[in-house]
């Protein structure tokens, strides 16, 4: 009877010593499982923070890419064609009826009054100062002061100004040929801009 008792203990714990170790087993396992969904997930959610810093580091180089080639390309507006338009125009400064039109253009939009000529002043580059005194002449202008401010290094041209009341206020019209011509470029520049280098996708107006 004895031997009978120790053999039903050796095999009930050795029943509950196998139920541990599968218990443990699946304990173990499931453990596992969850540590490796979490490296996977820590891994997953890296990646997608990588692939999101490269795609932030993209846009950012494209755009410093993009704003780089729109600088040279409003330089090669801006230098090399408006140099070739300057050597273009150089001698226009030597026309006497492109002067006259320029001062005529300019007393207009001051509004020139001849009784008022000691109010005004026209600039112009002291080797275009025979040249504007003959179109004033011819003009019948007299009393209009001369002033041979403009730097000869300038293309020519004119600023015709009218002080009014107590020197407190000043109307100014610059008809020099650099002013003319950087509003003329400045006008066309949609179109030059086309021409030399397509329609660009990124400009919804294009000025």
């Amino acid at each position: 009877m004895t031997a009978f008792i120790h053999q039903e203990a050796r095999e009930k714990a050795r029943e509950l010593r196998l139920k541990a170790e599968e218990e443990y087993a699946v304990e173990r396992a499931r453990l596992l499982r969850a540590e490796l969904a979490g490296e996977k997930e820590y891994e997953d959610k890296r990646a997608k923070e990588m692939a999101r810093r490269v795609m932030v580091a993209r846009g950012v180089e494209s755009q410093r890419v993009r704003i780089k080639v729109e600088l040279l390309r409003e330089e090669l507006i801006h230098t090399q064609i408006y140099d070739l338009v300057k050597r273009e125009t150089a001698s226009l400064s030597c026309d006497i009826k492109f002067i006259q039109a320029l001062i005529k253009e300019a007393l207009d939009k001051i509004g020139f009054d001849p009784d008022e000529a000691g109010a005004c002043t026209i600039e112009c580059r002291q080797s275009d100062g025979d040249l504007v005194k003959n179109v004033l002449r011819e003009l019948h202008i007299a009393d209009l002061k001369i002033q041979n401010t403009l730097p000869d290094t300038s293309l020519g041209g004119i600023i015709v100004s009218k002080t009014l009341g107590h020197a407190s206020k000043r109307l100014q019209c610059d008809n020099t040929i650099k002013a003319r011509l950087q509003l003329a470029i400045e006008g066309t520049l949609p179109m030059m801009r086309s021409t030399l280098f397509g329609a660009n996708p990124n400009r919804k107006f294009d000025t």
